[in-house]
């Protein structure tokens, strides 16, 4: 068993928080991406030997007020003894690592704030956004855990980060400028250099300026980078970037610049002597500083970037070895040399009182307590009006106070991050309870509760994922002027805009438009624009709702559609109104359902007429299949009423009276049966009529003048010019077998029409008769005359008779 005599520098806590001091050379590693590991040896000591037999995987390592967690122990013997070789990481990364997220994202843009603060909500971890990172496009799958989206955004965004505490602190650049050189002849043991030339390439190209929404379009801008290394290496090309989001060749042209730059690496390690105690304090380096290195046989003389930093300590904590791993920086052009670019300006001091209360405040409260209250090596110099305070475990660590202002420094002096001056504030981050009588100017704001208030009624206040703001405006509307108290609220996904005087209130959500938040739109609602709506097809379309009347007023209406347009009434008839402001009277045309039990009976109608006082006649759509029939109805809709037809032309197969009385056919002149086809062509034939009887209107009570003929019946019937001719039609057919028998109108004018090109059938039978008339007199006559012929022959033979016998 060893036994130690001093006060040891690390601390263990077993599963359950119980703390231990332990004895162990300490060899602790620091990167510029932020990851600190322990390698640990115990030895079995006095102080050791009461969690050897326990100490496994999971425990803590407290050391230098930074907590990491074993991952790794190794179990050995030494002796009669255990020996246990642990490797321990920071904890923030095993306790990220506890936390699996399930969402996943494709080309979608964040801003750093966004990203990291959904990425810590529910860990007990913070962050700080020292510098401006530049928004960025993300791509990530579920099933990760918090640390790979950690160092996934890290890398996105192209920054870096340390780790102290339970707070994460995200730079543009981590590090300081450092007046410090390197040199072989003074303070460096050895040297070594890797060059990692894999991936080298010498040219590349990129593509930008996509068009939104165009994911497959082409890009516009085209630009490449040729390195100098081409001279000697030949053209040598590399992957291309092809990034949308780049508007502009120089910012483009500067990212393919960096990439061809960062295609090799050259890194050097240095075992530099320690000549902190010889007056050289700045030979403390923290990972990121800039320093200038020296080394002829080695043809370097430049400013090279520290990355990587290995030391050893003792079991006090005492530093014992220190070896660091140095960039090139004109080859890693990535690690910029500016200190930092965005500061907090407070200026224009006015009055009022606004109270920030952020939920990582205890924390960073208790952070710089344990900086402040852990620190128990500080010396204070008291200069001519200054005060000057230097840690000296850590010479890096540096105050200043005077006259002009307080500053703190982690470069030693050289750079204030945090510094109170006459001129006002500068700090990497601020944390406090309350701010008063400030402006704020070119940073984000984050925390659980803003207010900013005019009067009870006129404020805006966000707490978290709720804004809410109310205020009053008057407003002229169509000729109606009224004041109007609205509160804007903004939450859970969705706006909405509420005035409760007036009991009404619209929401705005990925769905649509609504005055419900949810619901099925029916009941009080105004009214709904639903997007991505199915209701009427199986596709996305848009469907809108009101529980009320829904009106659209505009100087002119299209309505166009691809496809079918469907309007549909569920319970009542469909009214269309025609000029309705540049006529007289209410005209209304009304489409309506008849309203009867059975289907077959539900008649369609189209009626017209007013509102106000009736309609006048229309239309009835028998829905009948056996009786297809359309009917003109009077406004009672009573089928074969007094209603009436007029039209230039009508074209059909039959018409008949429905009550098998009289059909009427009326004409200013004539009515004529002519074959359609021919008529319509511009040619007029006409055609035959068949019917039972032919009954021609011949009553007193439609004629006056009465006359005898002039013309003797006789005469006009012999004089008729009889023929046997053909049909043209006939003949132009080619039916040669249709011969006809009759008058030619244009030689028979007394029975001709008025325009001479038919006869009159009524005045040729009339003259028939006429002559049957004249043929009978003369008949008569004829028959008189041979009675008396007859009787004058018979008294002859009489008297012949007698003189036969008288002889």
């Amino acid at each position: 068993m060893i036994k130690i005599n001093g006060q040891p520098s690390l601390f263990l806590h077993d599963l359950k928080g119980k703390e231990y001091p332990a004895i162990a050379e300490v060899n602790r590693k620091k990167r510029v991406n932020g990851q600190r590991e322990l390698t640990l040896s115990f030895l079995y000591t006095d102080i050791n030997k009461d969690f050897m037999d326990q100490l496994e995987f999971g425990w803590k390592v407290l050391f230098k007020g930074e907590e990491y967690t074993i991952t790794h122990p190794g179990y050995s013997t030494d002796g009669d003894y255990l020996a246990i070789d642990v490797t321990a990481i920071l904890s923030f990364f095993v306790d990220l690592n506890g936390y699996y997220l399930q969402d996943s994202v494709e080309d979608k843009s964040f801003t750093p704030a966004n990203y990291f603060r959904g990425l810590f909500e529910g860990t007990p971890y913070t962050y700080v956004l020292v510098d401006n990172l530049s928004a960025n496009t993300l791509n990530y799958q579920d099933n990760q855990s918090k640390t790979e989206r950690f160092l996934y955004g890290i890398d996105r965004f192209k920054g870096e980060y340390k780790v102290q505490g339970k707070v994460a602190y995200i730079y543009d650049q981590v590090g300081s400028d450092k007046d410090v050189i390197l040199h072989e002849d003074l303070n460096v043991n050895s040297v070594k250099i890797d060059v990692d030339a894999s991936g080298f390439h010498t040219y590349a190209k990129g593509y930008g300026d996509l068009p939104e929404g165009e994911e497959d379009g082409d890009y516009r801008l085209e630009v490449e980078y040729i390195s100098p290394l081409a001279e000697k290496y030949g053209l040598i090309e590399g992957p291309a970037i092809k990034d949308g989001k780049y508007k502009k060749a120089d910012e483009l042209t500067k990212a393919v610049k960096e990439q061809v730059e960062n295609s090799y690496k050259i890194s050097t390690t240095i075992e530099a002597i320690d000549l902190t105690n010889n007056g050289y304090p700045e030979m403390i380096f923290e990972e990121g500083d800039r320093v200038w290195l020296y080394v002829s046989r080695l043809n370097l003389n430049q400013q090279v970037r520290v990355m990587e930093i290995e030391e050893t300590f003792d079991w006090e904590g005492n530093i014992i070895d220190a070896s660091y791993v140095v960039g090139n920086e004109g080859i890693a052009s990535r690690y910029k040399t500016e200190q930092y670019n965005t500061i907090a300006d407070f200026r224009d001091i006015q009055s009022g009182r606004k109270k920030l209360e952020y939920n990582w405040l205890p924390d960073a409260v208790r952070r710089a307590s344990e900086i402040i209250n852990g620190n128990d090596d500080s010396l204070f110099k008291y200069g001519a009006g200054e005060i000057i305070g230097i840690n000296q475990s850590n010479p890096n660590g540096y105050m200043r106070f005077n006259t002009d202002g307080l500053g703190f420094s982690r470069d030693g002096g050289k750079t204030y991050r945090s510094a109170i001056t006459y001129e006002g504030i500068v700090a990497d981050a601020i944390t406090t309870g309350t701010l008063r009588s400030i402006i704020i100017e070119g940073v984000e704001i984050y925390g659980s509760r803003f207010i900013s208030e005019i009067s009870p009624i006129e404020y805006t206040m966000i707490q978290g994922a709720y804004l809410e703001s109310r205020g009053q405006f008057t407003r002229t509307w169509r000729g109606s002027t009224n004041s109007h108290d609205v509160t804007l609220r903004l939450s859970k996904g969705y706006f909405r805009a509420e005035n409760p005087t007036k009991d009404r209130a619209i929401s705005i959500s990925d769905f649509g438009i609504s005055t419900f938040a949810d619901g099925d739109g029916g009941g009080a609602s105004s009214g709904t624009i639903e997007f991505f709506s199915r209701r009427y097809s199986n596709v996305n379309g848009l469907t809108m709702y009101s529980s009320g009347t829904y009106g659209v007023d505009a100087d002119e209406i299209v309505s166009q559609s691809r496809y079918s347009q469907t309007i549909e009434s569920n319970e009542s008839q469909i009214y269309l109104r025609p000029n309705r402001t540049n006529r007289p009277g209410n005209n209304t045309f009304q489409l309506s359902v008849l309203n009867e039990n059975q289907e077959h009976l539900t008649d369609g109608i189209l009626a017209y007429g007013s509102t106000a006082t009736g309609y006048t006649s229309g239309l009835r759509f028998s829905k009948r299949k056996a009786e297809p029939v359309v009917w003109v109805v009077n406004g009672d809709l009573a089928r074969y009423s007094d209603t009436k037809i007029g039209a230039g032309y009508f074209m059909g197969y039959m018409a008949m009276s429905h009550t098998g009385e009289n059909f009427y056919i009326g004409s200013s002149s004539e009515t004529r049966s002519v074959n359609s086809t021919d008529y319509q062509n511009g040619t007029i034939t006409y055609i035959d009529h068949k019917a039972a009887n032919f009954n021609n209107s011949s009553s007193i009570t439609y004629k006056t003048d009465f006359r005898d003929p002039e013309l003797s019946g006789l005469y006009v019937v012999n004089k008729m010019s009889i023929k046997d001719y053909m049909l043209i039609k006939d003949v132009d057919e080619g039916n040669y077998s249709n011969r006809q028998l009759g008058v030619v109108s244009e030689l028979s004018p007394e029975i001709a029409t008025e325009d001479g090109t038919a006869i009159n059938l009524y005045k040729a039978l009339c003259y028939n008769m006429l002559a049957t008339q004249e043929l009978s007199r003369k008949y008569d006559n004829q028959n008189t005359k041979l009675d008396d012929l007859y009787e004058v022959v018979e008294v002859m033979i009489d008297e012949i008779n007698e003189l036969k016998g008288a002889s």
